[in-house]
């Protein structure tokens, strides 16, 4: 019966990371459609300013998530790497739109802007997070 907890332990944590990666491809794909709705010189898509608040909540969560990683030393070091690369990238990828919406729209988006601010500030966070982990616990 213990076998049984440790494969739903995971597959959670592989559904975890799945769901996170898909809401990050979404936010890359809706920031990229108010790049190109610009030449069109249509509406784009705002985000209300309490989804700040969610990403800050999912930045918590994320940072006890990672604290107390499951598994053998070796799958640690798996999942420490994967989940470093995806919030670096996720870091970059939210300054990277900063910038792009800060000099399309400048004030219009401001919730936009706020929104990506916090976004790189927690990725950049937890990966500085798993890296000093990463260190501490020592490389294979």
């Amino acid at each position: 019966m213990r076998i049984y907890g440790k494969t739903f332990i995971y597959i959670g944590e592989w559904l975890l990371f799945l769901i996170a990666l898909f809401y990050n491809l979404t936010l890359q794909l809706i920031f990229l459609g108010n790049i190109v709705l610009v030449d069109k010189n249509e509406e784009a898509a705002s985000f209300p300013f309490s989804y700040s608040l969610i990403v800050v909540i999912l930045g918590i969560l994320f940072y006890f998530y990672i604290k107390h990683l499951q598994g053998s030393r070796r799958y640690r070091k798996v999942k420490e790497v994967i989940w470093g690369l995806f919030f670096t990238a996720t870091a970059v990828s939210s300054l990277f739109w900063f910038s792009v919406n800060a000099v399309v729209y400048s004030q219009e988006l401001l919730s936009n802007q706020v929104l990506l601010t916090i976004i790189f500030i927690v990725s950049a966070m937890l990966a500085v997070q798993i890296a000093i982990k990463y260190k501490r616990e020592g490389s294979d």
